[in-house]
């Protein structure tokens, strides 16, 4: 039997091309949030849609006269109820003046965090290689 050593350099060419294949696979995982947030940033619009012409203009009312309370705060929604999203959009609607393509920017980013940790707690947990874990992370 023989052994084949392999040379410095195969172990060069194949440890360059895993870390080629490594920043492909990133790009590829990066790239449609990157595709989302230029058009979020280049055709969204300042138009409340669907269940904000409903909850954020009662909130403003109350707001106005001084009667908001914790049970608008908690009021149920379309069977949640939604704490965090109402404070988030209360006070991005106060520092904006209700410009909704804030909140549009604020979601996108708030998911682009999600992902990025449900991709560091699969790093932690999975222990594969880089190219499986990002694959699990993009679903």
């Amino acid at each position: 039997m023989t052994t084949e050593k392999k040379s410095p350099i195969s172990k060069k060419i194949f440890k360059n091309n895993f870390q080629l294949l490594n920043w492909i696979s990133i790009v590829l995982v990066i790239l449609p949030a990157v595709a989302m947030g230029i058009l979020i940033l280049t055709y969204s619009v300042n138009i409340p849609y669907w269940d904000q012409w409903n909850l954020m203009p009662q909130l403003f009312i109350k707001i106005s006269q001084n009667s908001l309370s914790w049970q608008d705060l908690i009021a149920q929604h379309n069977e949640s109820r939604k704490l965090f999203p109402r404070l988030i959009f209360l006070g991005l609607a106060y520092l904006t003046n209700w410009d909704v393509r804030y909140e549009m920017l604020v979601i996108f980013m708030l998911a682009c965090l999600v992902s990025v940790n449900i991709y560091r707690l699969n790093r932690l947990t999975v222990n594969s290689n880089l190219l499986t874990t990002l694959l699990i992370a993009l679903l």
